[in-house]
């Protein structure tokens, strides 16, 4: 799995992951960053998530 083909979705308390063989929805609710294992690929995905009170999610770096 290649993380550049990831597309990464902001949604209502988190993110989803969306990619050739992965459809990944991760729970970020409260947190300001979070991780997401996945398990075919054994690729480990940590999630910095900045927010802003005004328009919620603002911005992701994903890391593999």
């Amino acid at each position: 799995l290649n993380i550049r083909s990831l597309e990464v979705v902001l949604v209502r308390g988190g993110v989803e992951l969306k990619g050739p063989q992965l459809v990944s929805r991760v729970d970020c609710e409260g947190q300001e960053s979070c991780t997401s294992y996945h398990e075919l690929g054994k690729l480990h995905i940590h999630f910095i998530i900045i927010l802003l009170p005004t328009s919620g999610w603002n911005h992701v770096l994903v890391h593999g």
